[in-house]
């Protein structure tokens, strides 16, 4: 990395290290619920599901913006 503050190496970083870490939680969430039809294990996990959702919707902005600055600006 040439310019480490640069605009597209933060989009790029921010969106790979936030992807990932959602990733890992989406996993972990399905994981330890083990696909039960039962909701009160689901409930239960209701925060760490806000969390991941929330991280992977910064991943996805990060993602739009790096790929409107490499693409379209």
């Amino acid at each position: 990395v040439d310019k480490p503050l640069n605009i597209i190496s933060v989009a790029t970083m921010t969106h790979a290290i936030l992807g990932a870490i959602a990733e890992i939680l989406a996993v972990w969430i399905v994981v330890s619920w083990h696909l039960r039809s039962s909701t009160k294990y689901c409930v239960r996990k209701r925060r760490i599901m806000r969390v991941t959702m929330v991280l992977w919707l910064i991943a996805l902005f990060s993602g739009i913006l790096l790929y409107a600055f490499l693409y379209i600006i």
